[in-house]
């Protein structure tokens, strides 16, 4: 099954086959050519900005999620650590390293 921008693009090139068939100029061959990868030009570029809005919205989540947890982990060591219950702390305190070293990890990759 084909996706639509692979339709788009076989449809393109149909078209680009069809205008370098017909009788003419060479530089009118040419521009028609280039008007219809111009076409696809553009369609390529609203796929790729779809594609990065998505991966925006993920990573924004996921940023989101880990400061959240990272946050609610360390209330949580200072409930346990006033309820005597250090161990507990500990364990929140670990939630809290592990959600904001991943968070660094990932901001400041290359």
């Amino acid at each position: 099954m084909m996706t639509a921008t692979q339709r788009a693009v076989e449809a393109l090139t149909q078209r680009a086959i069809e205008a370098l068939s017909h009788r003419g100029s060479v530089g009118a061959k040419l521009r028609a050519a280039g008007a219809l990868l111009g076409e696809l030009t553009e369609d390529e570029e609203d796929d790729r900005d779809a594609d990065i809005r998505q991966g925006s919205t993920v990573a924004g989540l996921s940023a989101a999620g880990a400061l959240l947890t990272g946050v609610l982990g360390i209330i949580g060591c200072m409930i346990a650590t006033i309820g005597n219950e250090f161990t507990g702390g500990g364990a929140y305190l670990l939630a809290a390293a592990v959600a904001f070293g991943l968070l660094a990890s990932a901001a400041f990759r290359r």
